[in-house]
C-alpha cells in the first residue's frame, strides 16, 4: 500500500462508529454487473482496504466466503470485534500483495480505499487473483455531500463547506487534486472488454449531527490537522458542531449551561422541544432568556416623523402580524425564567409553567 493511515486504535474506533457504509443499492448495482456475466460465480469475494469492515459485511449474504484485507491490525481488530458472521474473515495484507492464488477470486472490491494504493500494482494484483469471469469494483464517495434539515439546509451546507475549506490545506500530498478525476482516469485506462462507469449515485441517509461531525473527524485531512495542532483541530470541530446544532438538539451535556438565550429566534423553533432542550442543558440555577422585538417601533426624522410612521403602520397592516412575530409570553422585551426544577406544558394557549422537583 502506498500510504499508511487510519492505523491507531482510537482512529479505528472512530472509523467504525462514524464512517458511512456503501448503500445496499450501490452493492446491488455491483452484484447486477457481476451477475450479468452468466459464467460468473459467487464463491469468494475479497474487499481490499476494508478498514473496519463496514462494506465487507454487505457482501456476506451474496458469497460463500468473504475476506476483508487491510494493512492496519487495529482496523481489522475492530472488524472482528463487532461482527461474527461465519462466512466473513479478515487478513492483514497490503493491497499490492493479496494472499490469494491466481484466478481464485470472483469479486474484488475496493471501497473508498483505492486512492491510497499503488494504483498500477493493485490493478495488476487484482487481475492476477480474479477468475477469468471475475469482477473488479472500485468505488468511492466524493465531497459533494449535502445536509438536509428543513429550512436550515442552506445554512448547514454553507457551514460544512467552511469546514472542508479549513481542512483542505491538510490534504495528503499523495492524493491528486480530485479523487473523482483519479477514479475516472483509472477507469478509462482499463483495457477490459466489458466495463461500466457509474457517474454519481446519490444516497439519502439519516445521520445525527454528532455522526456527521464524527465522520469528518475520521477523514485523513482532519487527522493530519489533529497531529499537527490538537487544540486547533478540536476548536474547529467544536465550532462547527455548535454552529450547526438545531435549537431542539443542543450539543451540550445535561445540566452544563448557566445561561441560554434566544434573541429574535424563538418563534422559528419547535417551541415545546426547544424549551425541553433548554431545560435539559441548564444547570439547576441556570437562566433562560427569550426576547424579541415587536412592530411597536417609531421612526423619527424631523417634521416627517408622523407621516413616516403612518406609512410604516399601513405596511404593517398589509403584511400582517406574521411578518414580524412577537413572543407570546411577553409582548414587549423578553421573558427571563430561572429553572429550579422541572418543566411541564400548561393547559392554556401558549402557556408554560415551571414546577419544582
Amino acid at each position: 500500500m502506498a500510504v499508511r493511515l487510519f492505523e491507531d486504535k482510537e482512529h479505528a474506533d472512530s472509523y467504525w462508529k462514524y464512517r458511512i457504509s456503501p448503500s445496499e443499492e450501490l452493492i446491488d448495482k455491483i452484484l447486477q454487473f457481476h451477475r450479468s456475466n452468466k459464467k460468473s460465480a459467487n464463491d469468494l469475494a475479497v474487499d481490499v482496504g476494508c478498514g473496519s469492515g463496514q462494506g465487507t459485511l454487505l457482501l456476506a449474504p451474496h458469497f460463500t466466503c468473504v475476506v476483508g484485507t487491510d494493512i492496519s491490525p487495529a482496523q481489522l481488530e475492530m472488524g472482528r470485534k463487532h461482527v461474527n458472521i461465519p462466512n466473513v474473515s479478515y487478513r492483514e495484507s497490503p493491497a499490492e500483495e493479496l494472499p490469494f492464488e491466481d484466478g481464485s477470486v470472483d469479486l474484488v472490491t475496493a471501497m473508498s480505499a483505492f486512492h491510497w494504493f499503488d494504483h498500477s500494482r493493485f490493478l495488476q494484483e487484482a487481475h492476477r487473483v480474479l477468475k477469468p469471469n471475475g469482477c473488479l469494483a472500485v468505488l468511492n464517495y466524493t465531497m459533494d455531500m449535502e445536509l438536509s434539515y428543513g429550512d436550515c439546509s442552506e445554512t448547514l451546507n454553507h457551514i460544512c463547506n467552511e469546514f472542508y475549506a479549513a481542512l483542505q490545506p491538510f490534504r495528503n500530498p499523495y492524493l491528486s487534486s480530485s479523487s473523482f478525476e483519479l477514479y475516472k482516469k483509472t477507469f478509462d485506462s482499463l483495457q477490459y472488454p466489458v466495463k461500466e462507469w457509474q457517474d454519481i449515485f446519490w444516497v439519502r441517509k439519516p445521520v445525527p449531527l454528532s455522526g456527521y461531525i464524527g465522520m469528518v473527524e475520521s477523514f485523513s485531512t482532519f487527522q493530519a490537522l489533529l497531529k499537527k495542532d490538537q487544540e486547533e483541530a478540536r476548536r474547529l470541530s467544536q465550532d462547527i458542531e455548535h454552529r450547526e446544532s438545531p435549537a431542539e438538539e443542543l450539543p451540550f451535556e445535561d445540566g452544563s449551561v448557566d445561561l441560554v438565550t434566544a434573541m429574535s429566534a424563538f418563534h422559528w423553533f419547535d417551541h415545546s422541544r426547544f424549551l425541553q432542550e433548554a431545560h435539559r442543558v441548564l444547570k439547576p440555577n441556570g437562566c433562560l432568556a427569550v426576547l424579541n422585538y415587536t412592530m411597536d417601533m417609531e421612526l423619527s426624522y424631523g417634521d416627517c416623523s408622523e407621516t413616516l410612521n403612518h406609512i410604516c403602520n399601513e405596511a404593517g397592516h398589509f403584511l400582517g402580524e406574521e411578518a414580524c412575530p412577537t413572543f407570546w409570553l411577553h409582548r414587549h422585551g423578553g421573558v427571563f425564567l430561572q429553572f429550579p426544577g422541572s418543566l411541564k406544558k400548561g393547559s392554556g394557549r401558549g402557556q408554560t409553567t415551571l414546577t419544582g422537583h
